[in-house]
């Protein structure tokens, strides 16, 4: 009987954070506010200046980034990868 309660709660407890998954709604909406940095689950962090550099699609974002070689690279993000955006206040763009 215990077991079966603790997976109930696990169970609980994933189809909450499913909910909590980024859409494509919010993220455009967070890349029209202005700059914003995306964190993925793996901790790579992808810093977003301009909505214009960003391509947002149901399942993914198609991003435009400057690698570290100065050359311009695209990036696909799966939206469920998403850990956080969060607006970058007081950058210049």
């Amino acid at each position: 009987m215990r077991i079966a309660f603790d997976l109930s709660r696990q169970l609980r407890a994933t189809v909450k954070w499913a909910f909590d998954l980024m859409d494509r709604s919010t993220l455009i909406e967070a890349l029209r506010r202005g700059p914003v940095r995306i964190t993925m689950n793996d901790g790579s962090i992808f810093n977003v200046p301009s909505i214009e550099l960003c391509a947002v699609t149901d399942i993914a974002a198609y991003l435009v980034t400057l690698a570290d070689d100065g050359k311009w690279r695209g990036r696909y993000l799966s939206l469920v990868c998403m850990v956080s955006v969060e607006e970058l206040v007081g950058s210049t763009s």
